[in-house]
């Protein structure tokens, strides 16, 4: 509410971007949810450590790449 409140504020609110990423966000976490459940605590670390070690890959390359 309070970033709504900032953006309202600031003037660069856009309702259409808004409403939509509001929807994206619920039901991203609904599915997220769900497939949490269904697979395990097994799978969602699994998923957890790939995404870790992609960023820190990514991390790596854009530090080394500017050398």
């Amino acid at each position: 509410m309070a970033s709504l409140a900032l953006f309202v504020f600031k003037g660069s609110w856009l309702p259409l971007v808004a409403v939509s990423m509001a929807a994206a966000n619920g039901i991203g976490g609904d599915l997220g949810a769900k497939t949490a459940l269904a697979k395990g605590s097994r799978w969602v670390r699994a998923l957890f450590t790939i995404v870790v070690a992609g960023l820190i890959l990514r991390l790596a390359w854009q530090m080394f790449a500017d050398i």
